[in-house]
């Protein structure tokens, strides 16, 4: 016997949005509101809150704000997971600085997108964290990748480059920082490397778009 067509169909994803600004949910309702797969079971609008929704209504997917009253993202990550390891965060937020990135991913979130993103990618990044897979949106990914390129460049490197957008040669580096021109190769070389160029251009360009030095 063939199964019927609500047995085949699958569950919608059940979500949980977490803001402190009533027209937010609100939009987000309404957007989630026309999907088919998903299905808003509940709001919150502080941690408390959530926590206590997260309980009650064990959603798919938490649509998390990391500006609120009582809590801060990553702590309210860390203390879903607490209550339930494994539930699926997705911090929405309006801004994506590098600590506030990396602080919520740390804490156990799945992903990570700006409130301004447009409404398909918001619904995109939903249904890959409701799989268990990672969403991070470019401007997000972004902030990381500088910042890794900071914490493995030494502040010798930084140092030298930022002589280098200044258009110094390694001579007139080695005499500005009193270390000989060898040595002064040998961390441009290491610059190069790490920042995955072939020149000193590339170098300059590539320091400046990522906001390592100031142009």
């Amino acid at each position: 016997m063939a199964d019927s067509l609500d047995d085949l169909s699958m569950d919608p994803i059940k979500i949980l949005i977490v803001d402190d600004h009533p027209i937010v949910r609100e939009g987000l309702k309404g957007l989630l509101g026309t999907q088919s797969d998903m299905d808003v079971v509940a709001e919150a609008g502080t941690g408390t809150e959530a926590i206590e929704q997260m309980r009650r209504h064990d959603p798919d997917v938490v649509l998390l704000d990391l500006m609120l009253p009582d809590a801060d993202g990553a702590s309210v990550v860390q203390a879903l997971m607490r209550e339930r390891p494994g539930v699926n965060v997705l911090i929405l937020s309006s801004v994506a600085a590098e600590e506030d990135v990396r602080a919520s991913m740390q804490a156990g979130a799945r992903g990570y997108i700006l409130k301004g993103a447009p409404s398909e990618e918001i619904l995109s990044a939903i249904r890959r964290v409701s799989e268990g897979l990672v969403y991070i949106a470019q401007y997000a990914a972004e902030r990381l990748v500088e910042s890794t390129y900071l914490e493995r460049l030494t502040e010798r490197e930084l140092e030298i480059l930022e002589l280098l957008v200044d258009a110094k040669s390694n001579k007139e580096i080695a005499a500005a920082l009193g270390i000989g021109e060898g040595t002064i190769k040998t961390h441009v070389h290491n610059i190069l490397d790490k920042l995955n160029v072939r020149d000193r251009a590339a170098a300059i360009a590539a320091a400046i778009r990522k906001g390592l030095v100031r142009p």
